[in-house]
């Protein structure tokens, strides 16, 4: 700390103006007790502290997926207007960090996002003892779109001609090597990494016969865009007759670029989604202890259960998330 202010007492001879030297020495002084906590090993009854709600402006502690927080966070803020209670801390640190804090221990976050149902391994690993109930929520799906550029030739591709790009056990050139209805472009697909929950999510998807043999994705023609899906949309609009895997929540986003491809005849995925239509849907979950199920808790939850959230016209679907009516 004393060669940190020495070293800002040079600055301040030699760059800093008085009046942002003075802000600087005054923010050092208040995050001392910060770094003195740290150094101590103090930062884990600090965050067990703010789960409890002690000494914290939030309600309570939510951790998980990071697919399903910006939906958590809009009904936090209709959560909030409709209770006049504070918001909820909202960790969006991926299903598999969210399950190791949800488990951790009795002080862990009281609420769990999940990209997809825990299994009973999981669950069990989540009780602070062996007759406590975990709570399994299911709060609408994830759409799994593919989509081609605006500018493009629309590829007629079917299940099987999907499956057959994505999969295949040899390398494939062009469209036109899956079958002969499509075009002589080169095969170009872009998507989520390895580990990305939703290339997981697909893998099982095209794989159920089968699910002791996992299949492969062909990385001859599949190329990573990492978990920032606004390289996928970057790459897709940059080579022609290029195939995209983005979240449904970022195609509405993005409808000026994208073109949807349909693999059940021509229609928008809104209609193929209402009329239950649409295969490619991902199961979204929150999970709670029934110790943690305080009244703000419970009060929440209500919040993805309101008959103005279930429906097709529900704020939550403008955002994203597909209602639990579009599933079979």
């Amino acid at each position: 700390m004393k060669r940190l202010k020495k070293i800002m007492v040079i600055k301040k001879e030699r760059f800093l103006p008085q009046h942002l030297f003075y802000v600087l020495k005054k923010t050092l002084k208040n995050l001392k007790p910060l770094l003195v906590l740290c150094y101590l090993g103090g930062g884990c009854e600090t965050a067990q502290a703010l789960s409890n709600g002690n000494h914290s402006p939030f309600s309570f502690h939510i951790t998980g997926s990071s697919l399903v927080a910006p939906f958590a966070a809009c009904a936090a803020t209709r959560y909030e207007k409709r209770t006049k209670k504070p918001l909820p801390f909202i960790e969006a640190s991926g299903t598999s960090a969210g399950l190791y804090l949800f488990s951790s221990s009795c002080n862990a976050p009281q609420v769990l996002m999940t990209s997809r149902p825990l299994t009973r391994y999981e669950k069990n690993l989540c009780k602070c003892h062996p007759t406590e109930e975990i709570i399994e929520i299911p709060i609408g799906f994830d759409a799994v779109v593919f989509v081609q550029s605006q500018r493009s030739h629309p590829l007629p591709l079917t299940l099987g001609d999907l499956k057959k790009a994505l999969f295949s056990p040899t390398p494939l050139s062009s469209w036109e090597k899956i079958t002969k209805n499509l075009c002589s472009a080169p095969l170009y697909i872009v998507g989520p990494s390895p580990a990305s929950g939703m290339r997981e999510w697909l893998v099982k998807f095209f794989s159920p016969l089968k699910p002791h043999i996992p299949l492969d994705f062909q990385t001859h023609h599949y190329h990573e865009g990492g978990d920032n899906q606004n390289v996928i949309v970057q790459k897709v609009c940059a080579v022609s007759h290029g195939v995209g895997i983005v979240s449904f929540s970022f195609y509405q986003k993005n409808k000026n670029d994208l073109r949807f491809i349909s693999f059940h005849g021509p229609g928008s995925i809104e209609s193929a989604l209402q009329t239950k239509r649409y295969p490619f849907l991902r199961p979204l979950f929150l999970y709670i202890k029934k110790t943690h199920a305080s009244k703000e808790v419970m009060d929440y939850i209500q919040e993805f259960l309101r008959p103005e959230v279930k429906n097709f016209d529900g704020y939550l679907f403008k955002k994203g998330l597909v209602p639990l009516l579009a599933g079979s």
